[in-house]
């Protein structure tokens, strides 16, 4: 023990680290935020009490032909859960078909055997964050209500993207049915200059929404349809750069003025690799086109991972032929089913510090080593950079927990699909008309007047092919159950007897249910915000904050024809760090929009939900820091703020 050195505690650190948290407390307490005035929601909730129409009910009891919910008294019961957190509460809210009976779902195929699946941390919104804003303190407008023109082009979209989800988006320049949704949504009143008149005045937030649609005077056309709202969406491939490219080096500089050195696709993760690759889902197979598998899901039915896989012999998985690079909607819809949320912005943070991406020019460590003395690691280097990814993403969650759950529980878009279907193929009278003999749908069948009909019959069409060629656990579609149609009832001869008939065989299966990527359909939690796309908002400003978003990448690459390599191409204009960030985003946002979970506008607001949470954090953490510096982040209404 002599020659020990006890250094003794510095008790003023002591002092002064308190002071730092005292001071940052003070700072986010002090901040404004978009949330300060409270929240304001698109009141579908009060207008609709009793149907709940617009409102997020999935795994509450519904009525089987309408699925409507049962009992108001379940939702009550949901909502105080959602605002207490109790967990005996919670426990206590009915859930699925049947909750004083056994949960069984027989409506369809595809959920036999399937139990009850629960909501997705309803509660999260009342837990507080030590750093960046309170959930409760960021916001967002009111979502488009129920029966308005903006649903009614957002529900349009829905269904197109449906139809387009297995199209290549190297061929969506070629593509008719690309070339018809850009022309049938350029149509559509909410956008078209002689649709004004059904408008009415407009509030701020829609008046945005509307010129985020018109492209800032391109409108849509073949080649902005689908695409994002961000500085750089419309530049180069659909898809960003930082999905699809790689940089298998170890050991040495990754050669970023070398094409070839891009094409692997495997970004280096440590000593590892990281594949780009996603696992190629079985094509032309959508879901839940059946009414008894809808509302078997409405229900609560978890059939979460019976969605089919293209499988080769033995099932290698790392055959071509199971594996590709993101090709089509359907592979991003793949992509954004299975990520761990941060995923994408960790690959392109790796991507970006092994070519070299200089960081932004107000932070320190830019010098070389014989000048700087240090490089930039713990702080202001990579490890710094991946662990703020990490760490944004719960701060991001509990937000936009709280603006689902707790605010504005709007309805999904495979549910708002689902009443088109009820007003589209109505079922009894008795069943679909409420008080002094008016359909209780009578908003929805004023939203239909806002989807274009050769539209919903192209839908019809689909889940037509869709239901007489699909079979689920090896049992035809067409024996699910429907309140209209009579087949699912028929024997298999008189079945067969039945599809003889050329004109019958199109009446059978065709609903206006919106075709699902995913056999669950979407989560269980209410659709705005969005999950996705509030963590990619929070994650692409994080990386806009570290890295100098005005360099550019040297090449381009898109998938090939089959989508199992990549090639290299020419752009246009130059692809920027930002505009490549952005289109991340997008990608990601909208990739959930591909499968059917999400509207435009859950995209729209939501990113920029994570946008604020992310500046406010960085803001907070600027006391921890002895060194003097700063970060200009461009923000993606196209301005600019220095932290």
């Amino acid at each position: 023990m002599d020659h020990y050195t006890h250094v003794q505690f510095d008790w003023a650190r002591r002092n002064a680290a308190f002071d730092v948290r005292l001071r940052a407390a003070v700072q986010s307490r002090d901040a404004s935020y978009s949330g300060d005035d409270g929240h304001v929601t698109n009141g579908d909730e009060a207008r609709f009490p009793t149907t709940l129409l617009g409102t997020f009910t999935k795994g509450l009891p519904h009525s089987l032909p309408l699925a409507l919910p049962t009992d108001r008294s379940a939702f009550d019961a949901f909502v105080s859960g959602v605002n207490t957190g109790d967990l005996d509460t919670i426990k206590s809210i009915p859930l699925g078909p049947d909750p004083e009976g056994d949960n069984s779902f027989s409506s369809s195929a595809m959920t036999t055997g399937a139990k009850v699946r629960g909501w997705e941390s309803m509660a999260a919104g009342l837990a507080f964050t030590l750093e960046a804003p309170d959930p409760q303190r960021v916001t967002m407008p009111p979502a488009p209500q129920i029966d308005s023109v903006e649903l009614g082009y957002e529900l349009s979209e829905s269904y197109w993207m449906a139809l387009c989800r297995d199209i290549a988006f190297t061929e969506f320049d070629n593509s008719d049915t690309v070339a018809e949704a850009a022309a049938s949504m350029a149509a559509h009143a909410w956008v078209a200059e002689d649709g004004c008149d059904q408008l009415g005045e407009l509030t701020p937030t829609q008046t945005a929404h509307r010129e985020l649609e018109m492209k800032n005077g391109e409108g849509i056309t073949q080649g902005t349809i689908f695409r994002g709202s961000l500085n750089g969406d419309n530049i180069g491939p659909y898809l960003s750069q930082f999905l699809l490219i790689g940089c298998d080096t170890l050991g040495s500089r990754f050669s970023k003025d070398d094409p070839e050195s891009y094409l692997t696709g495997h970004i280096r993760f440590g000593a590892h690799r990281i594949d780009q690759r996603v696992r190629k889902a079985v094509p032309d197979r959508d879901y839940m086109t059946t009414w008894g598998a809808y509302i078997d899901v409405a229900n609560g039915a978890d059939v979460r991972g019976r969605e089919s896989y293209v499988t080769a012999e033995g099932d290698n998985f790392n055959d071509e032929e199971t594996h590709r690079f993101i090709h089509t909607p359907r592979d991003l819809a793949t992509y954004v089913h299975y990520d761990a949320l941060y995923q994408p912005y960790i690959n392109a943070c790796l991507l970006m510090l092994a070519m070299g991406i200089e960081y932004d020019a107000g932070l320190p460590f830019g010098d070389e080593d014989e000048v700087d003395k240090q490089t930039g690691f713990a702080l202001f280097g990579g490890p710094h950079i991946l662990s703020l990814l990490a760490e944004v993403v719960l701060k991001a969650l509990k937000a936009v927990r709280f603006q689902k759950f707790a605010m504005h529980r709007r309805a999904r878009p495979e549910t708002v699909a689902g009443w088109i279907d009820c007003v589209q193929r109505p079922r009894t009278s008795d069943e679909q008309e409420g008080n002094e003999g008016q359909t209780v749908f009578k908003p929805i069948e004023k939203l239909c007047q806002y989807v274009d009909s050769d539209l919903l019959q192209k839908v019809r069409e689909h889940n037509v092919t869709q239901n007489n060629t699909q079979m689920d656990r090896d049992i035809a579609r067409l024996y699910d159950y429907d309140p209209v149609d009579t087949v699912a009832d028929c024997s298999a001869e008189q079945q067969e007897e039945q599809t003889e008939d050329e004109g019958q065989q199109q009446q059978q299966g065709g609903t206006y249910l919106l075709p699902m990527a995913y056999a669950e359909g979407s989560p269980m939690h209410p659709a705005y915000g969005a999950g996705h796309a509030t963590v990619a908002g929070a994650c692409t400003t994080i990386l806009k904050a570290f890295f100098d978003t005005t360099q550019t990448l040297p090449y381009a690459f898109t998938s090939t024809e089959d989508g199992t390599k990549l090639t290299q191409i020419e752009v246009d204009e130059p692809l920027t760090v930002e505009g490549e960030l952005n289109k991340l985003c997008s990608n990601i946002s909208i990739g959930r929009n591909w499968a059917g979970v999400h509207w435009k506008s859950d995209y729209t607001e939501s990113i920029k939900l994570g946008e604020e949470i992310a500046i406010g954090l960085l803001r907070e953490q600027k006391n921890v820091y002895s060194e003097d510096f700063s970060m200009t982040i461009p923000l993606f209404d196209g301005s600019c703020v220095t932290v």
